[in-house]
């Protein structure tokens, strides 16, 4: 079964101000519980102290009588203004007020609660009694032992008249029920608001995922349509967040895919090309020469062409070989010492002939001396070789091409500055493309297939250099690259084997 990401989100959500708020009400209640033991318990001692004080001050209030055991029991005797004091404090509290004298036997004096009310004459048990007296102090939720009917809340304080000394306890009770009616209150007003509270929250939280959520919808789809071939789509970036640093990411890398997928459909229609035009012209000039078309004393210069594009055809794949090894890592390098000037030099004979056709001079072979490197020769040569053909390609007739070669910092500088027409400013960045050709209409470079600079720029990398371009359109155009430069001891060595 399909769960979305917003689901899961807003069912997480959910559940998490769910348990909040139930943790939250559990918490409330217990703290409000507690809050008002505590404040029943201050407000019944406190009453019961002031009931203790009022009767300790009227003597005639008391009347005796003696118990089985011949002892003098006291009982209260209260006239009318101390009645209606008591009955007064009992109805402010709403709770019972009794005085036990020191037999236990209760006596109710003002009862604002009938139905928590002990009877009068009931025995107190000894414990509570002593206690009392003991502590000066007694509380307790419950019902005092069966003294009263119901569960309630009772405090209790010694009762002292000056003439007659201790002559009792005075209890206040009230109902435990108030308890259960004011947690009952504070659960509905919690319950309500926590309702309205969860609605917004819910509603919010609603609001604020499916916002979050939404580019991830957009890129699904984005990635759908990039199955598709379609990389024109694009994710709107919003805010400075993390979901909005990947969509710019998501878009960078379509701009890239459409980019490598624009290459990559330019090199199928190169390689294409440039298979199809040899092939057909070297069957076209073997069919020629077989059926007999083509006359015996012409066959030699069709033969020749169809060996300069059999050629032509060779250096396709090994470029496209080149490549294959490099990007899969298995390019290995043949490290040796030479003179990187010697190499120059060879490859400029190898492009006399057609130099010679343009009438291109070249500069800069007098500056140069004998620099020693330590590099692949092969890969080296393969280097040079295509930064010289590029050269030559591109520079007009009667132009000039200036090498050069120095070593400056602990890194060996090789430059090929041609003169022409030059690289247009926004191709400058991208020559070292892999299928990238700035001559779009292929009237200079009829045999590349952009894979000549991609190559240097690997080989070069492998040995640890780098290579730049540098370009004034309709002026010139440079390459320089790089590679780190022998030790000492090394170059010393070498010199000696030379």
């Amino acid at each position: 079964m399909f769960r979305s990401v917003f689901t899961k989100y807003f069912a997480m959500t959910t559940a998490v101000i769910t348990l909040c708020m139930v943790i939250l009400g559990a918490v409330l209640l217990q703290f409000a519980s507690n809050y008002w033991s505590d404040q029943e318990r201050e407000r019944l001692s406190l009453t019961a102290q002031q009931a203790s004080s009022l009767l300790s001050n009227y003597e005639r209030v008391l009347d005796e009588e003696l118990d089985e055991n011949g002892q003098v029991q006291w009982w209260l005797k209260l006239d009318d203004v101390t009645r209606v004091s008591i009955k007064a404090i009992a109805r402010s509290l709403g709770a019972n007020i009794y005085f036990v004298n020191l037999a236990g036997k209760v006596q109710n004096l003002a009862l604002a609660d009938r139905k928590l009310a002990a009877q009068d004459g009931v025995v107190m048990p000894d414990s509570i009694l002593n206690k009392t007296i003991e502590t000066g102090e007694f509380y307790e939720l419950g019902n005092l032992d069966g003294t009263f009917p119901q569960t309630c809340y009772t405090a209790a304080v010694p009762v002292t008249v000056r003439t007659f000394g201790l002559v009792g306890i005075v209890c206040v009770s009230s109902s435990a029920g108030n308890l259960s009616q004011y947690v009952v209150d504070m659960l509905k007003m919690f319950l309500l608001s926590a309702v309205v509270v969860m609605i917004i929250s819910f509603i919010l939280v609603y609001v604020i995922s499916y916002q979050m959520v939404k580019p991830l919808r957009q890129m699904a789809i984005a990635a759908k349509r990039f199955g598709e071939g379609d990389f024109s789509y694009r994710v709107p970036v919003r805010g400075k967040d993390e979901i909005s640093e990947l969509s710019k990411a998501f878009n960078q890398m379509a701009a890239s895919l459409a980019s490598v997928e624009g290459m990559r459909r330019s090199f199928v229609a190169n390689v294409s090309h440039e298979l199809r035009t040899p092939m057909t012209t070297i069957a076209g000039f073997i069919d020629g020469i077989l059926d007999g078309t083509i006359e015996p004393d012409r066959r030699r210069q069709y033969l020749q062409t169809v060996s300069d594009e059999v050629k032509r055809l060779s250096r396709l794949v090994k470029e496209m070989l080149d490549v294959s090894r490099i990007e899969a890592g298995e390019l290995k390098l043949n490290i040796s010492n030479f003179d990187i000037c010697d190499i120059m030099l060879r490859i400029l004979f190898s492009f006399e002939q057609i130099i010679d056709q343009k009438g291109i001079e070249i500069r800069g072979l007098e500056e140069t001396h004998s620099i020693m490197v330590e590099a692949d020769a092969d890969r080296i040569h393969q280097v040079i070789y295509n930064l010289v053909d590029n050269a030559i390609k591109f520079t007009n007739p009667g132009g000039a091409i200036t090498l050069g070669a120095r070593v400056e910092s602990e890194r060996v500088y090789v430059t090929v500055h041609n003169t022409g027409k030059g690289i247009a400013l926004s191709d400058l960045p991208h020559v070292f493309d892999r299928f990238y050709k700035s001559d779009k209409s292929r009237s200079l470079d009829r045999k590349g297939v952009g894979l000549g600079l991609f190559i240097v720029r690997m080989l070069i990398q492998a040995h640890g250099g780098e290579i730049v371009a540098r370009s004034m359109e309709g002026q010139y155009a440079e390459f320089e690259f790089w590679i780190p430069a022998p030790k000492k001891k090394q170059l010393k060595s070498a010199q000696e084997n030379r």
